[in-house]
């Protein structure tokens, strides 16, 4: 290449040729390229470890200019991890527990038009130099290196904002949980934040066998370790359970790593619930346990009979008592409850049967027998949620449903043409055929509430037809209705099946006439303005020029056209005299030189866009205007 041979390996140096056919050792070559070895003999014996050869490699120090062998680095060198450090230290200062931090949201996770740092505050400082981070949403699950994020100047969140949130979502860490229990263990009140679990003293002593309780604990752990695995629970304990037994329990529960909620079932049961928030008490993704030995009812009554918001898709209940039947899925505590599992305690353990705990469950509809024994529990019958969380309800079974309706809501419901009054028709009655048809059920209509009212809540109670089903007279309704924060509270919705929107329409106007455009550059306001300012300056001029032993113009009634002349961009005929008046006049000219421009710029802007009347924003102006409405639904289905 450019004249000379491609050269590789050590032909590749500027050593002579005849320096490099004699060479036999990497001694010899280091000897040749002048390469500094500045280990010495005295460092191998006092390591008394001779240097193990290595691959070779000749490197070129910057800071010294000298070239080293092998392993060998230059001083200078030596010191600068120790100064990359050193610098990392003093650029990421350690954070402190309650500062606000930004941590960067990473480009695959956030879209073009989110926020690019998300606001969190430093809850732990961890012994290997790590930081847990806390957001009002609750604690982040990874650690943060100190170069992860940035502090802030002020202070946006503290540490009671996460606590409070972290608590309101039903998120408790392992260590609160282990501090309820060794209050448990020493029979004193453990009271924790936020009303979780409220002033629980175990003092109670179970009179479950030994050997029963041990069966019951080993079920208990297998279902923990199995199906709810790495899922959100709400555990509620009876204070009927021991202190031992309850260690156990919640060990349990807080050594798998998984957000939990404590509850005392002992405790009031409205007080408790006020507290939640709507994720703890209604959550899909929440699991509620009950571990009970006397009868929870009680504090579940106090719960359904004062908050609506209570009702948990998966509730099971495990029994340590024997005692307790499972006749009390019945009760209308627990109707709210999509899913329902009850797991007893089956006495005969000598019979056919294969396990300790029967599993049951609780099917309303069913004309036979409601409450129906699942089998009993086997950790490899039982592997997924769905397995003990059966549908408990494939069909109604001829069951007849009361509906709350109004026939005045047409495409949707409304009175049947040529039949009888009271039988509807409309979108609603077709889908109502089409899932009896499917799920085996009847149902009959309202054709009007009694105090004629869709539905909203006043004076704390709901009325027409959402209170007759918030009262218990009907089932369900199926009239339109629209969502709010009230109403997704107190009742469940379906999906949406038909969205409709409201919007104005009107003609597009005529533009407006050009010959207008000479007065549209201004408002009148400024119209107004610039006329009082010509009358004022040229009184002004006039007084002043009367006064002057040499008036600038000869005729007083030409002060007018002498003002008028810098707005019209026309020249004027003679300057004044005096330095006053020409300091006045030198202003006035100034001030017509904006107004023209200004004008000129908008006048042009005017003649070359059509201009067209004000369009109407808001419902106000539609109704202050001249213009006739006619309303109509726009309607569509997804």
């Amino acid at each position: 290449m450019y004249g000379q041979k491609a050269r590789l390996g050590v032909d590749a140096n500027s050593v002579p040729e005849e320096v490099l056919d004699g060479m036999q050792t990497e001694e010899q070559l280091a000897e040749a390229l002048g390469v500094v070895n500045e280990v010495t003999d005295t460092e191998e014996e006092e390591t008394g470890v001779e240097k193990q050869e290595e691959a070779s490699a000749v490197i070129n120090c910057i800071s010294c200019g000298k070239r080293y062998f092998g392993l060998n680095v230059c001083n200078n060198n030596r010191n600068k991890p120790k100064k990359m450090i050193d610098n990392s230290v003093k650029r990421f200062q350690p954070a402190k527990v309650g500062e606000t931090v930004m941590v960067p949201v990473p480009l695959v996770d956030r879209g073009r038009a989110e926020f690019p740092n998300v606001k969190a505050v430093v809850f732990q400082a961890l012994d290997n130099g790590t930081y847990k981070l806390g957001t009002k949403h609750g604690l982040l699950k990874q650690v943060y290196t100190r170069n992860q994020f940035t502090p802030c100047l002020e202070k946006f969140l503290s540490l009671d904002d996460v606590v409070q949130e972290r608590e309101d979502d039903g998120l408790m860490l392992g260590i609160m949980a282990l501090k309820y229990l060794l209050a448990a263990l020493v029979g004193a009140a453990a009271v924790s934040p936020a009303g979780t679990l409220a002033s629980a003293i175990y003092r109670g002593s179970s009179s479950v066998p030994d050997a029963q309780l041990s069966l019951q604990i080993q079920v208990l752990q297998e279902v923990v370790a199995g199906i709810l695995s790495g899922r959100t629970v709400v555990l509620y304990l009876d204070r009927a359970i021991t202190p031992q037994t309850l260690g156990h329990i919640i060990t349990l529960f807080t050594l798998r790593d998984c957000p939990l909620v404590l509850v005392d079932l002992g405790s009031d049961g409205e007080e408790w619930s006020h507290k939640q928030s709507l994720g703890v008490l209604r959550a899909e993704y929440m699991i509620h346990v009950t571990v009970l030995i006397n009868d929870p009812r009680p504090f579940f009554m106090s719960v359904v009979n004062t908050d609506t918001r209570w009702k948990p898709k998966y509730l099971l209940m495990f029994s340590l008592s024997s005692d307790l039947k499972s006749n009390i899925l019945i009760s209308d505590e627990f109707n709210r409850s999509e899913k329902i599992v009850m797991f007893n305690y089956h006495r005969n353990r000598k019979s056919r049967f294969s396990g300790p705990m029967e599993m049951f469950t609780y099917f309303p509809f069913s004309n036979e027998d409601q409450i129906v024994s699942l089998g009993f529990w086997s950790v490899a019958a039982q592997q997924s949620i769905n397995d003990i969380f059966v549908d408990r309800f494939p069909t109604f079974e001829g069951y007849k449903f009361l509906l709350g309706t109004w026939f005045y809501d047409f495409p949707y419901l409304h009175q049947a043409k040529n039949k009888p009054e009271g039988e509807g028709d409309g979108v609603q009655v077709e889908v109502l055929d089409a899932l009896a048809t499917k799920l085996n059920y009847t149902f009959n209509l309202t054709t009007e509430p009694p105090d004629e009212k869709w539905g909203s809540f006043e004076n704390g109670s709901w009325n027409g037809m959402l209170g007759m089903i918030h009262r218990g007279e009907k089932n369900f309704t199926v009239n339109y209705f629209g969502y709010t924060n009230k109403r997704i509270e107190d009742f469940d919705a379906t999906v949406s099946y038909w969205m409709e929107g409201f919007g104005l329409a009107l003609l597009k106007p005529q533009p407006l006439p050009k010959w207008r455009s000479v007065y549209y550059p201004f408002t009148p306001l400024v119209w107004a303005s610039a006329a009082l300012a010509f009358s004022v300056v040229t009184i002004a001029f006039y007084l002043q020029d009367i006064a002057e032993t040499k008036p600038t113009t000869k005729n007083s009634g030409l002060v007018w056209l002498y003002v008028l002349r810098p707005m019209l961009s026309h020249a004027l005929p003679r300057l004044p005299v005096t330095h006053s008046q020409r300091v006045f006049v030198a202003s006035w000219w100034l001030t017509s030189l904006i107004l023209t421009t200004a004008y000129t710029a908008n006048l042009i802007a005017f003649l070359t866009i059509p201009l067209y009347p004000k369009k109407l924003q808001t419902v106000e102006e539609l109704a202050e205007s001249n213009y006739r409405a006619e309303t109509r639904r726009a309607m569509r289905t997804d």
